[in-house]
């Protein structure tokens, strides 16, 4: 992958890593299970995911179609877990699962997008043979 995806990637994982070490991120009091908090987390992670994605695109890796669409969702999905663990140590934090569905869903949704909505439109104009992932 390109240098300037690895840095992006990099300050966006750390934009999150820096969130949730705040007690209470950005300053807000987020209301319980499934509101606005899974959201931001699933638009989060779709940022995350859809900036792997793109770099993987744009940089020729020479990965198959199969790894360039689920690696970007295994990526957010680990990251997503490793930021759970990490707010465990972060007072007035936990981990819990329905953030690290959100974070697995976001990365799915932004797959999903990318793929279907963006690409493939483009690449079935170029080459009507390119098979799905």
């Amino acid at each position: 992958m390109k240098t300037r995806y690895v840095i992006a990637i990099a300050l966006y994982c750390a934009g999150i890593f820096w969130i949730s070490s705040q007690p209470r991120p950005l300053g807000l009091e987020v209301p319980g299970e499934f509101g606005i908090d899974k959201l931001a987390h699933c638009g989060a992670y779709a940022g995350l995911a859809g900036l792997v994605s793109v770099g993987l695109q744009r940089s020729g890796t020479g990965l198959s179609l199969r790894w360039q669409f689920w690696l970007p969702i295994l990526f957010a999905a680990l990251y997503g877990l490793s930021d759970e663990f990490h707010q465990v140590f972060v007072p007035r934090r936990t981990f819990t699962i329905g953030d690290l569905v959100a974070n697995t869903l976001g990365g799915v949704a932004a797959q999903y997008f990318l793929w279907y909505v963006w690409w493939r439109p483009r690449r079935a104009a170029a080459s009507p043979a390119d098979p799905a992932p």
